[in-house]
């Protein structure tokens, strides 16, 4: 049996805590930005490579056995799997008054909970009860995230403040939803990324250039792209500025591609949901430009490689994150700290790992270049909202 079917087998809401449990799924996707599985039932949090699992029920008096019984399948199907290592799953209990059923469920949860943890299941068994607002795990101990837990004991008290006023849960979880919708307002606009977009074409673009040029190093002992593509500065000084583009296709060796195309593809990711089509290849050829040039100026080697382009996408999420309007808010909806730290561990490892023949003054100019366009394009959609006002 699949987690689906653990799902299904118990009642995810009943009447008398329906209104409650929406409100708190709304706020637990508002603030600490889980996203809602319908299918599964089921609220899911990127976190560092790993997954936080969020599985609400609702206590009934008809359905312990089956519940008992769909965890017992669900224990003997995820013990010590891969999968399971990688998830914390937090099994959430909620009832408007759990001292009704404290007697016949308690123990029965004490025990899954007891054997989730010798199966190797990450998971925590925590009840709340809606009458007191006593959120805690079956061992009486206080829910272990803080942030969650934060979250689920305000959501009780504006919930039972709002039933003390006589105030419908149908009207405090529209008033919810309008927050909601207002805050991802101002986080900006995120855009549907279809298979087909600027990141995809620029990838095979560059694998296409990759795979032609070996062909014809093999079969004539000469990559034409190279040639006449490669930054040769004294070439680009004699007129053959185009090089400072070409030279953003190409790439010495498979390692060397397939790198550059792997962080174009998380950057590229990331950025397309916020930007543009246009502003993405603004964003990705002028910071490539821009670390071309500041190559040209103070070095006196050939180069070549995407590195610079996809740095300035690099630019551009860090500005998104630290600097942009609702920074914080940015981080946390798509979990981005760890694209951050590549971010930073590719500027460095340049500058560190001095004979590995890496290009930082093109690294760090396309960097620079994507932040202060991410700045001006900031600024544009500034200037045509308030256009657009007047």
């Amino acid at each position: 049996m699949t987690e689906d079917n653990l799902n299904n087998k118990t009642e995810d809401y009943k009447n008398n805590t329906a209104g409650f449990n929406s409100l708190l799924l709304l706020s637990l996707t508002s603030d600490a930005y889980f996203k809602w599985i319908p299918k599964e039932g089921v609220l899911v949090k990127p976190d560092m490579g790993a997954y936080t699992m969020i599985h609400p029920f609702s206590f009934s008096e008809t359905n312990i056995e089956t519940l008992s019984g769909a965890f017992e399948n669900f224990i003997t199907e995820n013990r010590f799997s891969e999968q399971s290592r990688r998830i914390f799953r937090y099994f959430l209990f909620i009832a408007e008054d759990y001292s009704l059923y404290e007697s016949s469920y308690a123990p029965i949860l004490s025990e899954l909970n007891r054997k989730c943890e010798h199966n190797g299941i990450i998971a925590e068994f925590d009840i709340l009860d809606l009458k007191t607002g006593v959120l805690k795990t079956v061992d009486g101990k206080k829910m272990s995230d803080k942030k969650i837990r934060k979250i689920i004991d305000d959501t009780v008290i504006k919930y039972r403040k709002s039933q003390g006023l006589g105030i419908s849960s149908e009207t405090v979880i529209k008033e919810k939803k309008r927050e909601v919708v207002k805050k991802y307002e101002e986080l900006g606009e995120v855009r549907k990324v279809n298979f087909v977009n600027p990141m995809m074409l620029l990838i095979l673009i560059n694998v296409t250039v990759f795979i032609v040029g070996m062909v014809m190093e093999q079969s004539s002992g000469e990559d034409l792209f190279k040639t006449y593509g490669i930054q040769d500065n004294l070439l680009i000084m004699d007129g053959e500025w185009w090089r400072l583009i070409t030279s953003m296709f190409l790439h010495s060796d498979f390692a060397h591609i397939a790198g550059n195309m792997l962080f174009l593809f998380y950057l590229g990711s990331i950025t397309l949901r916020y930007y543009s089509s246009l502003e993405f290849y603004a964003v990705y050829f002028l910071s490539g430009l821009c670390g071309n040039l500041l190559s040209l100026c103070v070095t006196d080697y050939r180069s070549l490689g995407a590195s610079g382009a996809i740095m300035g996408l690099g630019g551009l999420v860090i500005y998104r994150m630290f600097f942009g309007k609702n920074a914080k808010m940015f981080r946390k909806s798509g979990n981005y700290l760890i694209f951050a730290l590549m971010i930073i561990f590719n500027l460095l490892y340049g500058v560190f790992a001095v004979e590995e023949n890496i290009n930082n003054y093109s690294h760090f100019g396309g960097f620079i270049g994507g932040f202060l366009i991410a700045l001006l394009i900031t600024y544009l959609r500034k200037l045509r909202s308030h256009k657009k006002r007047i």
